[in-house]
């Protein structure tokens, strides 16, 4: 809290150092009841500090629109309430965002069966050899020089083939077609 307190003059400059005490004192009498009011409202355990020192940075943003007539931890409560509820909402908006993305990045059971079965498909109308091609360089991610040593063929030739099966095999699942 003392670097919370510090921070103060540089936020709001214009304020007196009478007005900054005044906050600095209604902040140390009011921080355990803030943090019971977020454990009863349900915030996580582990938020309780931020949520706490976001309260109180909004209220005093705004302490010059605060009401001395009316009771201070009202005020910051209700701040208090505002703060929660616009972490709760940020929160839930990311949590739907990356679902999302989970979801789309990753495909279900059904449609990985789906395309290894379309894959044997298409890796049986072409030769074994062509396949036997396509296991080390693709599957099992060897690098061109250690392919072409297995297969006692030239680097260069077996990328030019590699291309052209490739090329043969999205036809045929009719890639480049648009379909």
């Amino acid at each position: 809290m003392n670097i919370f307190f510090a921070a103060l003059p540089s936020l709001r400059p214009e304020l007196s150092k009478g007005t900054v005490k005044e906050f600095e004192t209604l902040v140390k009498n009011n921080v355990r009841p803030l943090i019971g009011f977020f454990r009863y409202i349900g915030a996580p355990p582990n938020l309780h500090e931020d949520l706490v020192q976001d309260t109180f940075l909004k209220a005093f943003r705004s302490f010059e629109r605060y009401d001395s007539k009316r009771p201070f931890i009202s005020w910051l409560l209700s701040i208090a309430r505002n703060v929660f509820n616009d972490q709760r909402a940020e929160f839930a908006k990311k949590q739907a965002l990356l679902k999302s993305v989970t979801q789309a990045a990753t495909p279900s059971f059904e449609q990985i069966s789906l395309q290894k079965r379309e894959i044997e498909e298409l890796l049986a109308q072409i030769t074994e050899e062509d396949r036997f091609l396509i296991e080390l360089r693709i599957m099992r991610s060897l690098p061109f020089s250690e392919v072409a040593e297995i297969m006692k063929q030239n680097e260069g030739a077996l990328r030019v083939r590699l291309h052209r099966i490739l090329a043969h095999l999205r036809e045929l699942s009719g890639e480049e077609k648009g379909e």
